[in-house]
């Protein structure tokens, strides 16, 4: 993988803090929606959540029965719920004390990341009850005048989010030493923004003991400033998951070998609610080269023994290129309570994609769904095949199209595991096809009432194709999912829609041209994608067309000379598909000529018909060559959403922020 620069917008980006970004006061503007949600469709990494019942969940259960407050006293951590369904929560170490004075009074030092002071909770330990009085003073902004801000609780009765300054903070104390509270936020006082509140309005607040801790420095020339956060961990198999990782709350996976190394692939670190005003986006971990300001890599490697896991340079860097925390070295994370990291688990069993049986016949069917991160209509082409009560079904990764999963038919339902494995792609990802009950937004298995006669199976959960076997984190998205199947005859194809142009480019090698060829008839009727071709045509400046003839010279899987090419050729290299979205590589000089062509070709029933040929000019606007002075800003992500800077070998969605304001967003390989 290619190394890539920063993009810093200014070079007080690298020591800028969550809190200082978000100083402006919110307006109330905001319906009070708690955020219920186990994923958010704008978000391509989808992180655990803490669930609201069942606080313990994070994986950390204490051995203690608290029975008084020296037993609360200590390093803990706290996980935020919003108001808002973007972002789930936020988080950060706090500390407890208790009270010199009154034995039921304990002190929370650090409750929002600003916080100067500390707040007064009394503790009722025979109901195991927590009570907090509003107006504390979290702190006082004297930077930019806006004086005291203070703790209180979100007026219930209010549309909006208001103060309460009569009411009460209310919670529980589990027996693990789990605190639960909510309906709150940090308002400011007095002045002209009196009662707007300050950072985030939370529906619910949860603090763990913590029982580990992360150490890293924070390297800024030979200067170099400690830091520690309080952490909670647990372990897994191979698996160690450090909720408040940077001490902004969500868990990051740790993986270790037996071999004493460790890895962090790429993970959220910091969510951040995004409004039309405030567009810094998401922070992912990386690791980073601080004295290039290069990414190295997605994956952060360390060492690991039994006593603490270590590593090196890495930095949480956004999608819209800035990085949070200033320039982060020498990570260490270890337990507090003598607890060890384990390594002698058992290796897990490598993911095997599906095979079919010998001879499977299959017939042809379409996958047609509505992308939910758009709200596009999909249809893929699928190959169904029935083999006694099992039912295996090719396509629906359109990544990896000759991917298989299997089902089984019993009672007219047919059940598709989740988790089922297709393959690798590039060497980097791993998918997987995931159902989720839409009912109780949890995963689940995928059901389909199948009706025979028809050749239809429909389904209410939806289908997600992820970059994770247990967890939300997609590169597909489908609701409104159905399996409808096609029937061969005579038909005409609706022309090709043209979506990209690319001209040769002497440095990479290459041109490129993107377009769809509809699997649909003149009539609206379904075609077979396997009857379906399309062929490439070219216009020179004096004005002939002829077909183009792909040849093995130019391309490398080509085995002999080819001018209609079959609907599903891909290879992945010079001929790629994305969900119907063709990409073909231009890998000769564009020059000569003046516009380029593509038809579709479709032979069902015996009969051959042809589409018109639809062209684009060589020097339309298009994936690479914007007009001058239309273009304000390029900007690539990969599959899961992160922001690339150069983006090397794979495909990408690239985005075109134009001069007046609107956005152009295509889909791109790159070799």
């Amino acid at each position: 993988m290619r190394k890539f620069t920063l993009m810093l917008v200014a070079l007080m980006v690298a020591t800028m803090s969550f809190a200082q970004k978000a100083w402006v006061p919110q307006m109330h503007q905001k319906t009070l929606t708690p955020a219920k949600e186990v994923f958010s469709p704008s978000h391509r990494n989808v992180q655990k959540k803490i669930t609201k019942t069942t606080p313990a969940k994070v994986g950390y259960v204490s051995k203690r029965k608290v029975a008084s407050a020296d037993e609360l006293v200590g390093p803990a951590i706290i996980m935020n719920e919003t108001w808002y369904s973007d972002p789930a929560g936020g988080g950060n170490s706090v500390n407890i004390k208790k009270s010199e004075d009154e034995d039921n009074v304990i002190l929370i030092y650090n409750l929002v990341p600003d916080a100067t002071e500390p707040i007064y909770a009394e503790v009722d330990f025979e109901e195991g009850t927590i009570s907090i009085e509003p107006g504390q003073v979290l702190f006082t902004d004297d930077q930019y005048g806006y004086g005291d801000i203070v703790l209180a609780a979100i007026d219930e009765g209010a549309d909006n989010i208001q103060p309460d300054f009569d009411a009460m903070i209310e919670g529980t104390i589990s027996e693990d030493g789990v605190i639960v509270f909510g309906n709150w936020a940090d308002f400011i006082k007095e002045g002209q923004y009196a009662g707007y509140y300050w950072d985030d309005a939370i529906y619910q607040s949860t603090i763990f003991p913590a029982n580990g801790k992360m150490d890293c420095n924070i390297v800024d020339g030979t200067e170099a400033d400690a830091v520690s956060w309080n952490v909670v961990m647990f372990q897994s198999n191979d698996t160690v998951t450090v909720y408040n990782f940077g001490d902004h709350g969500q868990p990051v996976d740790i993986i270790l070998t037996k071999e004493g190394k460790l890895s962090i692939p790429s993970q959220l670190v910091i969510d951040i609610y995004q409004s039309e005003e405030e567009t810094i986006n998401d922070y992912y971990t990386y690791s980073i080269d601080w004295a290039k300001m290069s990414i190295n890599s997605y994956t952060i490697e360390g060492e690991a023994t039994e006593d603490d896991l270590t590593f090196g340079n890495w930095v949480m860097y956004s999608t819209s290129g800035y990085f949070m925390g200033g320039k982060l070295a020498d990570g260490h994370i270890y337990y507090i309570d003598g607890e060890k990291f384990s390594f002698d688990f058992e290796e897990p069993e490598p993911d095997v994609p599906v095979t079919v049986p010998e001879n499977l016949q299959t017939e042809d069917y379409f996958f047609k769904a509505t992308d939910a991160t758009d709200e596009s209509a999909v249809k893929m082409p699928l190959k169904v095949g029935f083999d006694g009560n099992d039912i295996y079904v090719q396509g629906l990764c359109s990544y990896l199209p000759d991917a298989w999963v299997k089902g089984t038919l019993e009672d007219g339902i047919a059940t598709f595991a989740t988790g089922q494995y297709f393959g690798n792609l590039r060497n980097t990802y791993d998918l997987y096809f995931i159902g989720v009950d839409a009912l109780t937004n949890s995963i689940s298995d995928v059901q389909f009432e199948y009706d025979e006669e028809a050749g239809v199976f429909t389904t209410n959960n939806i289908v997600f194709i992820s970059l994770k076997k247990e967890e939300i984190s997609y590169v597909g998205y489908y609701v409104d999912v159905t399996i409808e199947k096609v029937t061969e005859f005579p038909a005409t194809p609706v022309d090709p829609v043209m979506s990209g142009f690319a001209p040769y480019n002497a440095e990479t090698g290459y041109g490129q041209i993107a377009f769809e060829i509809p699997l649909e008839s003149v009539n609206g009727e379904d075609l077979i994608a396997g009857k379906l071709y399309y062929q490439l045509y070219t216009r020179t400046t004096e004005g002939v067309e002829a077909p183009y003839v792909f040849t093995s010279a130019l391309y490398k899987n080509v085995t002999e000379d080819m001018t209609e090419v079959p609907y599903a050729f891909a290879d992945n290299l010079d001929f790629a598909d994305y969900q119907g979205l063709k990409f073909v590589y231009l890998n000769f000089a564009t020059a000569g000529y003046k516009a380029f062509g593509v038809q579709s070709i479709y032979k069902g029933g015996d009969e051959t018909h042809k589409s018109n040929i639809v062209w684009v000019e060589n020097t339309e606007l298009g994936i690479n060559d914007i007009a001058a002075g239309a273009a304000q800003g390029v900007t690539y992500t990969d599959l899961a959403g992160r922001a690339v800077a150069q983006p090397a070998h794979g495909l990408y969605i690239k985005t075109v922020k134009m001069a007046d304001g609107t956005k152009k967003s295509v889909k791109v390989l790159v070799k």
